[in-house]
C-alpha cells in the first residue's frame, strides 16, 4: 500500500492509490506547516497565525497538487491527453477550495492510469 511512493510512473491499484493519497497528504501538511511557520509573524496572535497558515496552505497545496499531477502525467508520457490534463488542472483548482484533501484525490486518480506505452510499471 505504501511502497514506491516516489515512483510516479507506477500504475497503482486502488489500494495503492489510497496509500499514495494518505502519504502525500501527510507530507503536504507537514511541509505546508513548516513553510507557514517560517513565513509567519512571530508576534502575531494565535488567530492571526492560524489565518496566515491557512493562506499559505491554500497557495502551497494548490501549486503542489498541480505540479505533482503534471509530474505524474509527464512520467506516464500522458501530457498530450486533454482529459488527463483537465484532471491535473482540477487538482490545483480543487486544492484552492479544500487544500490537499481534495486536490490529492485527482492526483491519486492519475496514478491509476496506464502509461502511454501501455505497459504496467510495477
Amino acid at each position: 500500500m505504501f511502497k514506491d511512493l516516489f515512483l510516479l510512473e507506477k500504475v497503482r491499484t486502488k489500494k495503492e492509490a489510497v496509500g499514495f493519497y494518505l502519504a502525500y497528504l501527510l507530507l503536504m501538511a507537514l511541509v505546508s506547516g513548516l513553510v507557514a511557520t517560517f513565513l509567519g509573524d512571530p508576534t502575531a496572535s494565535f488567530d492571526e497565525g492560524f489565518q496566515d497558515g491557512q493562506i499559505v496552505g491554500i497557495y502551497f497545496s494548490s501549486i503542489a497538487c498541480l505540479i505533482l499531477s503534471l509530474f505524474v502525467l509527464y512520467k506516464k508520457k500522458q501530457l498530450n491527453s486533454f482529459g488527463l490534463i483537465l484532471i491535473a488542472v482540477l487538482s490545483g483548482t480543487g486544492a484552492i477550495f479544500l487544500g490537499g484533501l481534495l486536490g490529492l484525490v485527482f492526483v491519486a486518480y492519475l496514478t491509476t492510469k496506464d502509461s502511454k506505452n501501455g505497459g504496467h510499471e510495477s
